[in-house]
């Protein structure tokens, strides 16, 4: 979600043929957004640590699905999101998850 929430990233992420290449693509995107968002440096060292297992996940870089999961996000959950402003997502996902 983050990464869709660039604009180069939102226009372009379909492109991609290449798995391992969308993986770094999102990962920097992702990071990016932290350094634009004035966030401490040794955070977005973090930050960028704890999002390095995408590039490496062999099953989301398997060929298609990585895009899949991608274009679900964005037609699903960011959709809802931008169109439900008031709406407690991160609550509504915790209590699923338990």
């Amino acid at each position: 979600m983050i990464a869709l929430e660039d604009e180069t990233f939102l226009n372009t992420y379909n492109h991609y043929t290449n798995a391992q290449r969308l993986t770094d693509y999102l990962v920097n995107s992702v990071i990016q957004k932290f350094k634009d968002s004035n966030i401490h440096q040794s955070r977005v060292s973090d930050m960028k640590q704890a999002f390095t297992f995408i590039k490496t996940h062999t099953a989301l870089i398997d060929e298609g699905y990585l895009i899949e999961l991608i274009k679900d996000i964005h037609d699903n959950i960011r959709t809802f999101v931008k169109n439900n402003e008031y709406f407690d997502i991160i609550n509504k996902v915790y209590a699923e998850f338990l």
